[in-house]
């Protein structure tokens, strides 16, 4: 899935998916052509960011969350 789409899928503006990339919390990988694609994982992360973000938690709360072992993120 690419940005675009994904930013369509959550009704966000595709600033918005990048300030989560930049702060880290979507990986996104990148293509040979240069645009990044989304897998059904990353969506699903997303969906957590999301519902964070709506609570009020900031880039560096949420990325401290997601990298919790119970979150299956972290080591």
């Amino acid at each position: 899935m690419t940005i675009q789409e994904l930013g369509e899928k959550f009704c966000l503006p595709v600033e918005k998916l990048k300030k989560y990339e930049s702060c880290g919390l979507l990986p996104g990988r990148g293509n040979e052509d240069g645009t990044r694609e989304y897998s059904d994982d990353d969506i699903r992360i997303l969906g957590l960011i999301c519902i964070l973000t709506e609570s009020g938690m900031s880039c560096g709360e949420i990325k401290k969350y997601l990298s919790l072992p119970e979150n299956g993120q972290g080591d």
